[in-house]
């Protein structure tokens, strides 16, 4: 009885070591090969082939997803602040700080890349460095801008006025207010395209304002040169009537190319010349009747005296 039991100890002991032995074993193998790049085990020693970085998400291993959008967001963003200094003439305003921006940006684009997280990281870091210069530029580029802007809707508007248009055509000149009143919100706001076409429509206002302004003041000029003619001021008042003539002239010229304000200008100029030169003329044709007149009352005069001489030696002879 008591060797049964020595035997069933035995045996259970001897299990328990096989199990152990087992454990063991199955630990210290190594991972069987499903012929996966980067598990070779053809290395001494069964040394792993792994590269660095690329199996645990390391700087080595392809970038994901949300790193390749992050990559087309500073790119995105890099093309639009260059597009927007283009757009506002950052190129001529402000070339020095233009050129550096713009090399920045040949770099990222030239050297994109996007094969590994590092790669990608440094790519986004270009973009957003171009981005920040074009950004820096853009703040004093568009303030120029809009400073000249300004300025030459003030000089458009001055130029309708001048022109008389704030009389002749009123509406265009509202409309033109109201735009440039909408440009400035729109500017304040840094809708900065919004406000250059609001911009631009006010000038087109004011513009169309001078260039009828310029129609009613040609036709005016018109008029009162062919009044002087009438008067003949080209003889009576000919150095009078030639300076007008010549700033008609010019006016002409000008209209016909476009320059409205320097048209505008002349004719507003001739046309008291040629008035004057016309009122000057029918008064020396007025002195001239009454010199004219006076001297055939005198001749009449001379005629009745030279009758009444001849009756009286008459009547003597008699």
């Amino acid at each position: 009885m008591k060797n049964k039991y020595n035997r069933w100890v035995l045996l259970g002991l001897f299990l328990c070591l096989l199990a152990m032995f087992t454990v063991v074993s199955c630990a210290g193998s190594p991972p069987a090969s499903d012929g996966s790049p980067g598990e070779g085990t053809g290395t001494a020693g069964g040394t792993s082939t792994v590269t660095p970085g690329s199996a645990d998400g390391g700087p080595g291993a392809p970038p994901d997803q949300a790193a390749l959008n992050a990559l087309d967001a500073a790119a995105a963003r890099a093309a639009a602040a260059r597009k927007l200094a283009m757009d506002f003439g950052a190129p001529s305003l402000l070339p020095e700080e233009w050129d550096s921006a713009d090399s920045l940006y040949t770099q990222a684009e030239q050297q994109k890349k996007s094969s590994t997280r590092q790669e990608t990281q440094e790519s986004i870091d270009r973009y957003n460095r171009a981005a920040d210069a074009f950004e820096a530029l853009n703040s004093k580029a568009i303030a120029q801008y809009y400073e000249d802007k300004l300025k030459e809707l003030n000089e458009a508007r001055e130029a309708a006025v001048m022109a008389g248009a704030q009389e002749l055509f009123p509406d265009l000149i509202s409309d033109g207010d109201s735009a440039a009143e909408e440009a400035q919100k729109k500017y304040e706001a840094k809708d900065y395209y919004a406000a250059n076409d609001a911009a631009e429509t006010a000038l087109a206002s004011y513009r169309k304002a001078l260039e009828s302004a310029a129609g009613e003041k040609h036709a005016a000029a018109s008029a009162a040169r062919q009044k002087a003619m009438d008067a003949k001021a080209n003889v009576a008042v000919r150095q009078e009537f030639a300076s007008a003539d010549t700033m008609y002239s010019q006016a002409n010229s000008a209209y016909e190319k476009g320059d409205f304000n320097e048209a505008a200008k002349s004719y507003i100029e001739c046309v008291p010349i040629f008035e004057a030169a016309a009122l000057e003329a029918l008064e020396k044709q007025r002195l001239a009747e009454e010199a004219m007149k006076r001297a055939s009352e005198k001749m009449a005069e001379s005629d009745e005296t030279a009758r009444s001489a001849e009756s009286v030696l008459e009547g003597g002879l008699e």
